[in-house]
């Protein structure tokens, strides 16, 4: 007897997403690419006034929307990849191993397309007292350990 395979919940006509293990691209997540704004400060300085206030400067903040849109699509992968990568890392793993499952999800998520969409520069995994801008080589056999203080750098960019 076959199983039947489990569709993706649909909801508010959007693909939610797959976890543990996220595998649906962020822009089937969101219809009509309208993702997550995340938290809106006001300024409320004398100098920024006229922007708040002005008919004509509001209406630029609209055209640059779409731009904006861009950074909330890359922000929304980064947030999923990060949550799915803390997730899943344990001690004993080979760095190379978790750089390039980090690497792989973002292109997954963000529809990798060339130089139009995907990660934004190589990743960066600086272990202990090494600060930054240190990745494991192919064939690098360094292994996270119990006690590593890890950070994992690495970015996205749409167009």
């Amino acid at each position: 007897k076959k199983k039947k395979k489990k569709k993706k919940k649909k909801q508010n006509g959007c693909t939610q997403q797959t976890w543990p293990e996220p595998t649906v691209p962020v822009s089937k997540q969101f219809p009509a690419d309208a993702y997550p704004e995340g938290e809106v400060v006001e300024y409320h300085h004398e100098w920024n006034k006229s922007r708040i206030e002005d008919d004509e400067k509001r209406a630029m903040d609209r055209l640059e929307n779409l731009k904006y849109n861009e950074l909330r699509r890359g922000a929304e992968v980064h947030r999923q990849v990060r949550r799915y990568i803390n997730d899943t890392i344990k001690p004993g793993m080979l760095l190379i191993d978790i750089t390039n499952r980090l690497e792989r999800k973002v292109e997954e998520l963000i529809e990798a397309d060339g130089l139009k969409a995907g990660k934004a520069f190589p990743t960066g995994c600086s272990v202990n007292f090494c600060a930054a801008h240190w990745t494991p080589n192919t064939g690098d056999k360094t292994v996270l350990n119990y006690d590593d203080v890890v950070k994992f750098d690495f970015g996205t960019h749409i167009s």
